[in-house]
C-alpha cells in the first residue's frame, strides 16, 4: 500500500496500546488474536499488515472501524465510546508489585517489632 505512513501507523499503536496497560506486545498480540511476529513486523519494521490485521488492531483499543486507514492518511483515531472492561493485568507484573509491597510491609512490620523490643528492654 504505497503512499501511506506505516511508521506514523507503528508509533500511534504503540503509544494506544502501552496506554491501554498492554506494555508486551505479546500479550496484546495474543488479546487481538494475531501473531506477536504479525504485531512486531508493523510496530518495529513499519511493514503494512493485512486489513483483517488492522481491523483487529482497531477492535483490541477501542478504535471505531476505518481509524488504521485514517492515520495511515495523516488523521487521528476515532475512539469509540467506551464501555469495555478494565486494561488486562499482566500476571507478571501483578506478582513483581504484590511482592515489592509485601517486602516493604514486612520490612516495617519489623521495625515497629524491633522497636517494640526495644522499648520493653528499656522498661524492664
Amino acid at each position: 500500500m504505497p503512499g501511506r505512513d506505516w511508521k506514523r501507523l507503528a508509533d500511534y499503536v504503540t503509544r494506544a496500546r502501552v496506554d491501554a496497560g498492554f506494555r508486551a506486545r505479546r500479550s496484546f498480540a495474543e488479546h487481538i488474536g494475531v501473531s506477536d511476529k504479525t504485531l512486531q513486523r508493523l510496530e518495529l519494521k513499519h511493514e503494512p499488515v493485512s486489513p483483517t490485521v488492522q481491523a483487529s488492531i482497531e477492535r483490541g483499543l477501542d478504535w471505531s472501524p476505518g481509524s488504521v486507514r485514517a492515520v495511515l492518511e495523516g488523521a487521528e483515531p476515532n475512539e469509540q465510546a467506551s464501555q469495555s472492561a478494565p486494561a488486562p493485568v499482566d500476571p507478571a507484573e501483578a506478582a513483581e508489585e504484590f511482592r515489592e509491597n509485601l517486602r516493604r510491609d514486612f520490612n516495617e512490620l519489623m521495625a515497629r517489632v524491633d522497636q517494640f523490643i526495644e522499648q520493653q528492654r528499656r522498661s524492664g
